[in-house]
């Protein structure tokens, strides 16, 4: 969390020195669809739904996530006809993902992503109506993961909490309405990957209790299957030290892929 603040802090810092008589300010509205790779978690869904199905001899249905709608904001400052600077904040939201056993729900997953960035932009070529720009963004990913979990006696369930860094490479059109209107169009290619999901998973009993979420590979009957499972510090330690357990390791919500993006800007 200190870190955080830390990030948002100097992003504020860099914006306001920014600032000079000149400067021109500006603000988008952009609504987006976001791809991502999710491949860890995509991989574990596949795996943990084998598992299943191995364990119960019944037919398991699980779903993948690749992506979603979201939306950004730009708090702009222009400094030249050729430059600007961004502070990015963001929202990107995950469909959940379900395991059913028989049909009937035994886990449930649902990300969201609350990003907040600096990007800055270069004007590759300026026209009459038509701008187009190249920038990069570096920004902080806070991240939560509402888990459910059901078994014929018991359910848990919790919010886990991680966040990380961000990198994006943004190309985009934006073509003059008038003076200070535009409308806005681009495509951008994001490198991210958040772990360390920690949360307090209440139990049935009301009773709670920490558990970070991990990946890992678990052997039974002669096959091996990739898992994600909430453990607790003890059965992490015991996990290191099981035979059947490979590659134990804080699980990682891969935020990688592409998203397209359009909206409005208002410059003055």
């Amino acid at each position: 969390m200190r870190k955080s603040v830390y990030i948002i802090t100097a992003m504020l810092v860099i914006l306001v020195t920014s600032v000079s008589a000149e400067m021109k300010f500006g603000i988008a509205a952009l609504g987006t669809w976001n791809y991502v790779l999710n491949s860890d978690f995509n991989d574990a869904t596949k795996g943990k739904g084998k598992y299943l199905a191995n364990l119960s001899g019944q037919k398991t249905e699980t779903e993948q996530i690749i992506g979603d709608i979201g939306g950004e904001l730009e708090i702009r400052l222009i400094p030249s006809e050729k430059l600007m600077i961004a502070i990015i904040p963001g929202y990107l939201d995950l469909p959940k993902s379900e395991f059913k056993v028989n049909k009937l729900p035994k886990e449930k997953y649902k990300f969201a992503c609350l990003p907040i960035s600096l990007g800055g932009y270069y004007v590759l070529k300026s026209g009459e109506k038509l701008n187009i720009n190249l920038g990069l963004a570096v920004g902080l990913y806070m991240a939560n993961l509402s888990y459910t979990s059901w078994s014929n006696t018991t359910s848990e369930s919790a919010n886990f909490k991680a966040n990380g860094i961000g990198v994006g490479l943004r190309i985009f059109a934006e073509y003059k309405m008038s003076e200070k209107v535009a409308l806005v169009g681009g495509l951008a290619g994001r490198y991210a990957s958040i772990k360390g999901f920690k949360g307090d998973v209440k139990q049935t009993d009301g009773t709670t209790k920490e558990e970070t979420f991990k990946s890992y590979d678990i052997e039974d009957s002669g096959k091996t299957y990739h898992v994600w499972y909430p453990l607790t510090e003890a059965e992490t330690t015991a996990g290191k030290s099981d035979p059947a357990v490979k590659n134990l390791k804080d699980a990682a919500l891969d935020l990688s892929g592409l998203n397209l993006y359009f909206g409005i800007a208002f410059n003055s």
